[in-house]
């Protein structure tokens, strides 16, 4: 399983702390940690999704800086305070933060004038990147939102009725076919079953 070098594993911890930092004084509906759904996150993505990549399990930790946060994806901790010496960091260093804001961008939603507007733009966005980026990197990003929202779902009992509802709706219109498009069956009968509890 990625990270398998040391400097993996302290990129990974050192953006888990600094995610678990920037979200401190923020709780779910439910009265959690909001880095219990980063982390969360990322766990879907490799649990379900099989994505071990460095740049997805960073990227669940800041996946949802931009939108709730305001937090540019430059906010990835500078590689100085890994504690690495410079001559010792990987050549993949950089791709793989620059892999991370890709990600980070991708995932992030798109304002429009009302629920319906943001949801159709904000899915238009994901496509666009899905698209426009390398292969890799495109799958990552695609991943990364249906793990973000497989816990949403799976969580979902904290939101209020009507918003339930909403997102079960639109999870089940463009999240569940976009899960059948890239093959990942396991995924589609793990976050079906959170979607028909709430719309039957």
């Amino acid at each position: 399983v990625e990270p398998h070098t040391r400097i993996h594993r302290v990129m990974l911890l050192n953006e888990l702390y600094e995610a678990a930092f920037a979200h401190r004084e923020r709780k779910r509906l439910d009265g959690s940690p909001y880095i219990d759904h980063l982390k969360g996150t990322a766990i879907n993505a490799i649990r379900h999704l099989g994505r071990t990549r460095l740049s997805v399990l960073v990227g669940s930790f800041w996946h949802d800086s931009l939108e709730d946060l305001g937090l540019d994806p430059n906010i990835l901790v500078p590689h100085e305070e890994y504690g690495i010496s410079p001559h010792d960091l990987p050549h993949d260093l950089m791709k793989i933060r620059m892999q991370v804001m890709k990600i980070v961008k991708g995932v992030s939603k798109v304002r429009g004038v009302n629920r319906d507007h943001t949801s159709s733009l904000t899915f238009r966005n994901l496509l666009t990147v899905i698209a426009t980026t390398g292969s890799h990197v495109g799958l990552d990003v695609a991943y990364e939102k249906l793990a973000d929202r497989l816990h949403n779902m799976a969580t979902i009992a904290a939101q209020p009725p009507e918003k339930q509802k909403l997102i079960a709706g639109e999870t089940e219109r463009l999240y569940i076919p976009l899960a059948m498009v890239f093959g990942v069956r396991d995924y589609s009968a793990e976050i079906v079953p959170h979607c028909l509890a709430v719309l039957n």
